[in-house]
C-alpha cells in the first residue's frame, strides 16, 4: 500500500499516457475511415460522370443539313432527336424553302442528309412525298443504302411500294444485313426484273 503511495503520480502518469495514446488511435482510426469513404465516393463519383460522358458521346450522330436552310453543315444531333431539330440547329429554312416537302417529326440517322428544295426546284420524278435523304440520294445520283434505309426511302427507289419496302426490311430482320444488292431478289415479291430496274440504285456495302 505505501509503495502504491509511494509511486502513485507515476502510476497515474502512466495511466494518463496509456489513455491518450488511446484516444489518439481511435482519433486516427476514425479520421483514416472518413477519409477512405470521402475517397470512395469521389472515386464513384468520377466513374459516374465518365460512363454518363461515355453513354452521351454513344448517342451523337452526324447530320449533313443542305439546300434552302440559313447555315448549311455538318451538325451533332443525338440519335433521339427529330429533322426539326436538325434544321433549327442549321438556322432555320429560308424564305424560299420548300417546307411542304420536309417531314420534320422523321428522326435523324447518322450520316444522314437533309437536303431542303427551294420553291420552284424541279424534283425528279419517283421522289415526290419521300423523305429528304431520298430525294438527296435520286438528285445527285447517290445510291439508297438497302442495310440502312428505311421504309420511306426504300420506296423512292423504281417499282418499290410500301408491300416491297416493308418486305425488304423484315428479310433484313431476319436474315442480317445484305451482302450485295443482287441479293434483292431473294426478297419476296422482288424478282429479276424489279431488280434490273433499281440495281444502279441501291448499293449494300
Amino acid at each position: 500500500m505505501n509503495l502504491i503511495l509511494r509511486y502513485k503520480t507515476q502510476i497515474i502518469a502512466v495511466f494518463a499516457c496509456i489513455l491518450f495514446l488511446f484516444i489518439l488511435y481511435i482519433v486516427r482510426d476514425t479520421e483514416s475511415s472518413i477519409e477512405t469513404d470521402d475517397f470512395s465516393q469521389l472515386n464513384a463519383a468520377a466513374h459516374q460522370e465518365k460512363e454518363k460522358q461515355s453513354s452521351s458521346k454513344e448517342g451523337v450522330i452526324m447530320v449533313d443539313v443542305k439546300g434552302a436552310v440559313e447555315k448549311p453543315g455538318v451538325y451533332e444531333m443525338d440519335k433521339q432527336d427529330r429533322i426539326k431539330e436538325a434544321i433549327e440547329k442549321a438556322g432555320g429554312f429560308t424564305k424560299t424553302a420548300l417546307k411542304a416537302d420536309v417531314n420534320l417529326a422523321q428522326h435523324v440517322q447518322d450520316e444522314m442528309v437533309i437536303l431542303v428544295a427551294e420553291e420552284g426546284e424541279t424534283v425528279s420524278e419517283g421522289t415526290e412525298n419521300t423523305s429528304p435523304v431520298a430525294q438527296q440520294s435520286s438528285e445527285i445520283g447517290q445510291k439508297v443504302n438497302i442495310n440502312r434505309a428505311t421504309e420511306e426511302e426504300l420506296t423512292s427507289l423504281t417499282g418499290i411500294g410500301p408491300s416491297k419496302a416493308e418486305a425488304i426490311i423484315q428479310y433484313r430482320e431476319e436474315h442480317g444485313l445484305f451482302s450485295s444488292a443482287d441479293e434483292l431478289m431473294e426478297v419476296s415479291g422482288i424478282g429479276e426484273k424489279t431488280f434490273e430496274n433499281i440495281q444502279d440504285q441501291v448499293e449494300a456495302p
